[in-house]
């Protein structure tokens, strides 16, 4: 009713039934006749652009379930502890932990400086602190 008239049902719904069964009948009801249309349009498409039509030509639909901001927050702290979890009980490598986490949206595209290699001499002292550090135990303490 919510979809249609503007008007939510009153009393103790929140509407979320209203939402819900509404894209429950569009996935069940309405997309399923469309997929052979669109698919055809596709076909259609691709011989006027390339010339054939690839073997492996497929699409989805986008998901009507909508998450939060919060939700979504929530998903992606989880699978990063998932993640770490992982790493830390070496079940994963420093490569794949970073992959998956670009593939889940948790890191961005660029390539952090750990995985160009950059970092291997971190925690290392330099070669000059190196020569500080062994003057220094020579010094009497006062």
């Amino acid at each position: 009713m919510t979809k249609l008239f503007g008007i939510s049902a009153a009393g103790f719904n929140s509407g979320e039934d209203d939402i819900e069964n509404y894209n429950a009948m569009v996935e069940s009801d309405i997309r399923p006749r469309l997929r052979p249309v669109i698919k055809q349009l596709l076909h259609i498409c691709c011989m006027k652009v390339f010339g054939y039509i690839p073997e492996n030509l497929t699409f989805k639909f986008k998901s009507l379930r909508i998450m939060s901001s919060n939700e979504e927050a929530d998903v992606k702290t989880k699978d990063q502890n998932m993640l770490l979890n992982n790493y830390d009980r070496n079940l994963m490598t420093e490569q794949e932990v970073m992959e998956a986490q670009r593939v889940k949206g948790i890191l961005v595209n660029k390539k952090t400086k750990a995985e160009e290699g950059l970092m291997e001499g971190a925690g290392k002292p330099k070669s000059g602190q190196e020569e500080e550090d062994q003057g220094d135990t020579d010094k009497p303490e006062n």
